[in-house]
């Protein structure tokens, strides 16, 4: 077998190989193995609970080969959200953006159905894929991280701020918190905290200093700790990533209803 190692999917615990044509394999990084190669198992048993939903990745078992082993995946053909937004944020459409909002709650209240939590939602850990020429949706992935208390798993995941609700549990509340960081983020193309004419307590003419991933970080969680969120005034959808960051809502069925509600008000008005 020849495998090859896609650059743009090389993560900080897994190398992921185009094994053939459209399917992906994922494999531990092998200095990573003694420490977290329980994440492969936990991973592997989630995905086997899960099953097939349109927005969760394609998993097609476990590859135990002489060279390479690891979780065999269908490959998304557009990469993951966040290098998608990067790469494309000023050609993306409003009825994408918000499509793609809904499609990212409907995986997480599939998941919950099932008694799993994500722990570590981010844009990286949604895939863009074509299901037709003019259709992008996207897939939920990464369940390294994710729990079950039904099947006895804990990847001890959380996700990193502005996606983490500072509580070190996780519960339905971490992904909806971190829901409403991904609206966010797929709708303004920019995650919380990061631009500053969003943020009403920075002064309009006060001019930032760059800052690296550990002082944005830090920055992030003094604000949270002092309970200051994003202004999401002029945000379609604003009013539910505010809700989903004070824990308004107590079950993703919850912010699908309000989407559609949202989505409603929107065809009605137009």
């Amino acid at each position: 077998m020849t495998a090859v190692a896609v650059k743009e999917y090389i993560g900080s615990t897994s190398t992921f190989y185009e094994i053939e044509e459209g399917m992906i394999l994922k494999s531990i990084h092998p200095t990573l193995a003694e420490r977290d190669g329980y994440k492969v198992l936990v991973e592997m048993k989630i995905f086997e609970r899960l099953g097939e939903h349109p927005s969760i990745v394609k998993y097609r078992g476990y590859h135990d080969g002489s060279d390479l082993k690891g979780l065999l995946f269908l490959e998304a053909s557009h990469g993951n959200l966040q290098d998608y937004i990067d790469q494309n944020n000023d050609n993306i459409p409003v009825p994408l953006r918000r499509k793609w909002c809904r499609q990212a709650t409907e995986a997480i209240q599939y998941i919950h159905g099932k008694g799993i939590i994500h722990s570590d939602l981010r844009p990286e850990n949604y895939l863009v894929h074509a299901s037709s020429s003019r259709s992008l949706n996207l897939q939920l992935c990464d369940f390294g991280g994710a729990m079950c208390r039904d099947l006895g798993l804990d990847g001890r995941g959380l996700p990193d701020p502005p996606f983490w609700d500072l509580k070190w549990e996780s519960t339905v509340g971490t992904d909806i918190f971190s829901l409403g960081s991904i609206f966010y983020t797929v709708m303004t193309g920019l995650w919380p905290y990061k631009s500053r004419h969003l943020i009403k307590e920075v002064e309009e003419e006060e001019e930032e200093e760059e800052e690296d991933r550990w002082q944005f970080e830090d920055r992030v969680i003094a604000l949270l700790e002092k309970g200051v969120y994003p202004d999401v005034e002029g945000i379609t959808g604003g009013t539910i990533m505010m809700r989903c960051w004070k824990k308004q809502y107590l079950k993703a069925d919850d912010v699908l209803e309000a989407q559609m509600d949202l989505s409603e008000e929107l065809t009605d008005s137009s």
